[in-house]
């Protein structure tokens, strides 16, 4: 996630962008990084890729709501739900992935 954050801070500084940008940004870097956590962990356990991904798309989310609620002072809404099933979603993809590929 780190790597992919940095590529969008990089994309995203370089080009006069407005502000309503950066929370599909952000959305779509939960997603990712939560995509790729979930194929990594299945990947090595080579099994139970769906509740591993599920698992390691809600820690991401966990550690990034209380990021943005403790530093950045942001308040819960809608989106946060968006955002907590694109994780889930997305994770679970990954493990899937992770599972069956050799």
């Amino acid at each position: 996630m780190f790597v992919l954050m940095l590529l969008f801070a990089a994309a995203l500084s370089s080009f006069p962008l407005p502000l309503s940008v950066f929370s599909p940004a952000g959305l779509i870097i939960g997603s990712l990084g939560s995509m790729a956590a979930g194929f990594l962990c299945s990947l090595m356990s080579r099994e139970k890729g769906f509740f591993f991904g599920i698992l390691c798309g809600a820690l991401l989310f966990v550690i990034l709501l209380i990021i943005a609620l403790l530093v950045w002072k942001q308040k819960l809404g809608t989106y946060t739900l968006v955002k907590f099933f694109a994780m889930l979603l997305s994770g679970a993809v990954g493990g899937i992935m992770g599972v069956n590929s050799r």
